[in-house]
């Protein structure tokens, strides 16, 4: 039987603190934990430490390890996806994630995280499907509206895109869900939604250069000119990318001539 990781953790304290009683182990009794499972539970939740602190390389490596003690750790599978999903290793992240469902189907984190392969891939009927799994096996699991969302907002489905918002939004208001939302509402040609839902996202995030430079575009089409700049300006100081400044640059100056 496959021992979940704080399980693992657990038993391993259990034993260790019996150990310490001065009680000695019976004779030939089979250990609670395999020496491989404790040692894989180890890597696993280094690889778990570094990726929550991005450092996407190197979490891989620990989560190798951890796979190659324990090729059945379906979480390792799920987080090692997760990780080479960050670094754009679309393949290699597709290849885990389809591993860590396998190995536990109901894991609706897997399902979540697939779909942004499937988004990245623009295989967006895939990444609507996968939404659905992860849904339908967690209700309240607001990632999979907003992944769901962004695939109907690809398909141009602007409506169904805004109902996920709306309920991604619900459940748990994080600035990716409106600046999503702002992108269907600017897509419908709904400019003013777009500026309010770009002002809740800069509010949450207010480093975000995405967020300005959409929002000025919002504006632009508004016919506020001025205020276009302003946000231009700002999504330019924050922006680290030298040919995304560029591209703004340009912008300003374009509307600076009207």
């Amino acid at each position: 039987m496959k021992l979940p990781i704080a399980l693992v953790v657990l038993l391993l304290m259990i034993v260790a603190t019996a150990c310490a009683g001065g009680e000695a182990p019976t004779p030939g009794a089979t250990p609670a934990v395999r020496d491989g499972e404790v040692e894989a539970a180890q890597h696993y939740n280094r690889g778990v430490e570094l990726a929550d602190e991005g450092r996407w390389e190197e979490a891989v490596a620990e989560l190798d390890q951890a796979i190659a003690l324990d090729k059945d750790l379906g979480d390792a599978h799920n987080q090692r996806g997760k990780a080479h999903l960050e670094l754009r290793n679309w393949d290699r992240a597709k290849a885990d994630l389809d591993k860590a469902i396998e190995l536990g189907p109901d894991s609706a984190g897997a399902y979540v995280n697939r779909a942004l392969v499937y988004l990245a891939l623009g295989d967006f009927e895939q990444a609507i499907a996968d939404s659905d799994m992860a849904i339908q096996l967690e209700p309240s699991r607001a990632p999979a509206y907003v992944n769901r969302g962004e695939a109907y907002r690809n398909l141009g489905s602007f409506d169904r895109a805004i109902a996920d918002y709306n309920k991604a939004i619900e459940l748990d208001p994080d600035p990716a869900a409106y600046f999503d939302r702002a992108l269907a509402y600017g897509s419908i040609g709904d400019f003013e939604h777009a500026v309010a839902d770009l002002d809740k996202a800069i509010e949450l995030e207010p480093n975000w250069p995405e967020a300005y430079f959409n929002r000025g575009l919002a504006y632009a089409e508004l016919g506020d000119v001025e205020q276009a700049i302003a946000d231009l300006e700002t999504a330019r100081s924050l922006e680290s990318d030298p040919n995304a400044k560029a591209q703004i640059e340009q912008i300003i100056v374009d509307l600076r001539a009207q």
